[in-house]
């Protein structure tokens, strides 16, 4: 959901928030530099840079920074090798995690700290890696993992989804914005949806499709809820 929200712009960052016509200080709470957009808490803060340097990252910040809109930025993340995007994926999210906790008026951690917290994490991450080979794919089958988020207070939403090959390379990603929804189980399905159609425009025939609604998956492995609401929609995902 995080890499979703942020590919869609759609973080509460204090720029984000201030757009929606709601009065706030839009100080980076980490550095006090006005303006905390993404493209400052993430890539230019005082920080946040010490951060990636430390952690040898300095040339795929760079490059990251010319991107022209966060969907650029996360696509180029996913198409890193392996090691590197799974460090950068990491180095954001305790980012994030350590912004939100200043945020909210806790102590802010040292840049020391955070590169600590993403070591230890990497480290973790890595020692998955056996287990998970045993769960590679044939060749010539490809995952679609697909998230969906809802806001009751204007209904409307996101959704984000991301195409691996069997050795779990990301081939393709995508995220847009959705109006007019009745629910989270609608945004949940247009995603599914966005996802089959990115797949069936890039050629590719066989398919699993991974979500993380539960609801969802009951529906789409059976006809038992193709009388409801969104009945219509569960069957053209079938």
């Amino acid at each position: 959901m995080f890499l979703w929200r942020l590919a869609n712009n759609s973080l509460p960052v204090r720029m984000n928030i201030a757009k929606r016509g709601i009065e706030t200080d839009t100080k980076c709470p980490m550095c006090a530099r006005p303006d905390e957009d993404c493209g400052h808490l993430f890539l230019k803060c005082k920080f946040v840079k010490q951060i990636w340097g430390n952690l040898d990252l300095e040339e795929q910040r760079l490059v990251l920074i010319d991107q022209k809109s966060a969907l650029d930025f996360i696509e180029l993340i996913l198409s890193f090798k392996e090691e590197i995007k799974l460090k950068v994926i990491i180095l954001i999210w305790c980012w994030w995690n350590a912004r939100n906790k200043a945020n909210q008026g806790e102590k802010r951690k040292s840049t020391n700290e955070i590169c600590s917290s993403v070591v230890f994490f990497l480290t973790e991450m890595q020692k998955l890696t056996p287990n998970l080979k045993a769960l590679v794919m044939k060749q010539g089958v490809y995952k679609i993992n697909c998230d969906g988020s809802f806001l009751e207070t204007n209904k409307k939403g996101s959704w984000g989804c991301v195409i691996r090959n069997h050795s779990g390379e990301a081939l393709a990603a995508r995220a847009g914005t959705l109006p007019c929804l009745s629910e989270p189980l609608q945004a949940e399905s247009m995603a599914c949806l966005k996802g089959i159609e990115l797949a069936e425009l890039l050629g590719m025939q066989q398919i699993i499709l991974e979500t993380d609604s539960q609801i969802l998956t009951m529906a789409l492995s059976s006809d038992d809820y193709d009388r409801a609401e969104l009945g219509v929609l569960f069957r053209e995902i079938r």
